[in-house]
């Protein structure tokens, strides 16, 4: 892969992502999105301190400490490698398309409390990494969205995503089939109405 730093990814976060991909194969460019989306990488003040990609579990306690997989505010280490180790068990071999970017929100990384919020939260990352890897070609917008129900996670090892097209045309064809499959069922309908009204008025 590639890597370039996009221009507006802070260099230490940017650092830390790569580090994640090298040791799990997720693409930096998608941890990097997440933690634009999730608290500007960093810098978002309504988010935790040490929080960047807005991963694990956050607790003040008595003593005023971060608990489960924070770093040190201003470090990004294990936010981005804890983030990516989630990100490449759920997704394995599959290709980074923005559906599977749903899907891995509404099964595995669940944002917010409903899938509305979900959906909601993988379209604004996938706009964010289609944003940062612009200037390389990365990938194009999928305007055919569908939530779907995938499995509940992957104990498959991490592997490098890859971005390609989205599913559009698919979501079109499946379309036209089943209209086409509905048209057939009115047709037989009308005619077999149709036939039983004679057969009436013969009698």
């Amino acid at each position: 892969m590639d890597l370039v730093k996009p221009a507006k990814v802070p260099q230490k976060f940017w650092d830390a992502a790569v580090n994640a991909y090298q040791k799990t194969g997720v693409d930096p460019y998608l941890i990097s999105a997440i933690g634009q989306i999730e608290t500007q990488w960093g810098t978002n003040k309504n988010s935790y301190p040490g929080f960047s990609m807005g991963y694990g579990d956050y607790s003040p306690g008595p003593s005023g400490k971060i608990w489960k997989y924070g770093d040190t505010p201003g470090e990004f280490t294990v936010q981005t490698y804890s983030a990516a180790k989630q990100i490449g068990g759920y997704m394995g071999s599959k290709p980074l398309t923005q559906q599977n970017l749903t899907d891995f929100s509404i099964n595995s990384w669940k944002a917010g409390s409903n899938n509305a919020d979900r959906v909601r939260w993988a379209n604004n990352v996938w706009s964010a990494y289609t944003g940062l890897t612009s200037t390389k070609g990365g990938a194009t917008v999928d305007p055919s969205i569908t939530p779907s129900a995938g499995p509940t996670g992957s104990s498959a090892a991490p592997t490098t995503l890859t971005s390609t097209g989205g599913s559009f045309g698919g979501g079109v064809f499946y379309f036209l089939i089943l209209f086409f499959i509905a048209g057939i069922a009115i047709v037989a309908f009308v005619k077999i109405f149709s036939g039983s009204k004679k057969e009436s008025v013969n009698a």
